[in-house]
């Protein structure tokens, strides 16, 4: 019978002890929680939990901790693993309802639209973004490549971009009212720019864009000479409307902006740079002020095959005539061309050295030829043996070619380097220099070879 009786007693515990677990987890649970708490508590505890030393009925008035402190820390463990995540589970996917979550979602963007509205109240709606570079090229050069429609595609910052958009030019290119009309992918949209206003150092343009939305921004560039550089400045205005202009708070916009600004300059300078300083055959081409000058010469009709022994004879004999004369040497030894005759292989020479001026009666079989002072002389400095310098000679004839340039004789080789004193003989410097004027439809003969 005791052993029914102990049978007994734990049956009626196990009741007692789902009545106290439900009682006290009515008090801090909800009622969804509150029947898996007791479940788990009933299940995991197994056997009578004494409290006080005695089974009593009294056991649904003392706090659910007091049960759950019999219980093993493992088992401890287990119940409130067990609830939380049956509890979280049961929340998430049962409790809230599609209307529940569509209002949560309606509160967060309802939230983050008065958010904009109040921030466009207070932000700004124009950013004026400028940039600007140091090119180094003529102003003139900088000036035609900003000016002109037909070159901004070369240097846009956005024609990278899709390389299929398609542009066109309406109107008379760079003068007031022309028009450039470009279309594009998504990145570069549509729209066309409008030139306002052209000054020398300073052209306004309006950009319409179309697409992805329709605005008008302003914007100008101004072109500053500074000695041998041109700095150019690129302004652009922009006006952001409300409420948009709540979002541009909370980004950078002139650097956001200015970086495509940056790159196009980038571009410009570039550009701009490689015509200044364009290279014909691997030589760049320079245009520079020469002034008066005056040689004493050698001059004569020599054949190809025979221009070093006549350059070596002539040499010594100018010497001499300069210690005769008693003039004054004023720079290296240099050749003067008045023509080169590849159909008779000879060419019109002299050799001579620079002089200053001689007033007095000249003797020998030296002579002196003056030449004026030139404000756009063209100028190589060849640098290497002398056998290779018919490059740059033809390198020249390209670039008088290209600019409608026609030489005046003579042609001009002077020798800076002395071979003797410089072994290398990439740093040998022959500096080439051409006198020239613009080419004309008809050009007066050259005059006939001179002969000594």
């Amino acid at each position: 019978m005791g052993a029914v009786r102990k049978k007994g007693r734990r049956k009626r515990f196990r009741s007692y002890e789902g009545r106290a677990c439900k009682a006290k987890i009515c008090r801090n649970f909800g009622p969804l929680a509150r029947q898996h708490f007791t479940d788990i508590v009933c299940i995991l505890a197994r056997r009578p939990i004494n409290i006080f030393g005695e089974y009593s009925d009294y056991h649904v008035d003392y706090p659910i901790f007091l049960i759950l402190d019999h219980l093993s820390k493992k088992r401890k463990f287990l119940v409130f693993k067990t609830f939380y995540f049956k509890y979280l589970q049961h929340v998430s996917f049962k409790t809230l309802s599609g209307m529940k979550i569509l209002k949560i979602l309606l509160y967060i963007v309802l939230s983050l639209v008065a958010l904009l509205v109040i921030m466009g109240l207070f932000a700004k709606k124009d950013y004026r973004i400028e940039r600007s570079t140091t090119i180094y090229a003529p102003r003139d050069t900088v000036y035609e490549q900003v000016r002109f429609f037909k070159h901004f595609h070369a240097w846009s910052p956005w024609s990278k971009i899709d390389d299929s958009m398609e542009w066109s030019i309406e109107g008379a290119d760079g003068e007031v009212g022309a028009v450039y009309h470009w279309k594009g992918n998504g990145d570069v949209g549509a729209g066309r720019q409008i030139i306002r206003s052209v000054t020398p150092v300073r052209i306004d343009i309006d950009i319409e864009i179309e697409k992805p939305w329709k605005r008008t921004v302003p914007t100008w560039f101004v072109l500053t000479e500074k000695g041998d550089s041109t700095e150019v400045l690129w302004v652009y205005d922009m006006y952001v409307p409300f409420p948009w202009n709540g979002m541009a708070m909370l980004t950078d916009v002139n650097s956001f902006v200015g970086k495509d600004f940056e790159r196009g300059l980038g571009n410009l300078k570039k550009l701009c740079e490689n015509l200044a300083h364009k290279k014909y055959r691997g030589y760049e081409v320079l245009v520079e002020a020469i002034p008066e000058s005056h040689f004493f010469g050698v001059r004569s009709l020599v054949p190809f095959d025979s221009m070093k022994l006549f350059f070596d004879s002539s040499f010594v004999q100018l010497n001499s005539d300069i210690a005769i004369n008693k003039l004054t040497v004023a720079g290296p030894p240099t050749n003067l061309y008045w023509m080169w005759d590849t159909l008779v292989k000879a060419t019109d020479m002299a050799v001579a050295m620079p002089v200053t001026i001689a007033t007095q009666k000249l003797t020998g079989k030296a002579s002196l030829y003056s030449f004026p002072a030139a404000d756009s002389a063209l100028v190589i400095n060849f640098y290497g043996k002398y056998d290779s310098i018919g490059n740059a000679h033809y390198a020249m004839d390209e670039y008088m070619m290209e600019n409608k340039l026609v030489n005046v004789p003579p042609v001009i080789e002077q020798y800076i380097t002395d071979p003797s004193k410089e072994p290398d003989t990439l740093k040998w410097l022959t500096r080439l220099i051409y006198y020239v004027k613009p080419k004309t439809d008809s050009i007066p003969p050259l005059q006939a070879p001179l002969q000594k």
